[in-house]
């Protein structure tokens, strides 16, 4: 079995360029309906999650991000020019 976790992280960065995390949010791929995993795998489509940045509480967002917290979609990418997103 392969379990496939990406995480959200956000904070600031620095003027030298360090960045200093705040929260970070789990995002486990195993949480996304499959029907919406193969829809981002056709030619020009992304595959796209929508999270709010706070709770329920009003507090930063962290730990585990899961539906309907966070809502999948299949969309269209960009259109790009020579092989460059714009």
């Amino acid at each position: 079995m392969v379990v496939v976790i990406e995480y959200l992280s956000w904070g600031e960065v620095a003027d030298d360029a360090t960045f200093e995390l705040c929260r970070a949010a789990k995002l486990r791929f195993s949480d996304i309906d499959p029907g919406r995993v193969r829809g981002a795998t056709e030619p020009g489509r992304w595959l796209v999650g929508r999270l709010g940045v706070t709770d329920g509480n009003g507090h930063p967002r962290c730990a585990r991000a899961r539906p309907p917290d966070i809502a999948w979609s299949a969309e269209r990418g960009p259109r790009t020019t020579a092989g460059k997103a714009g």
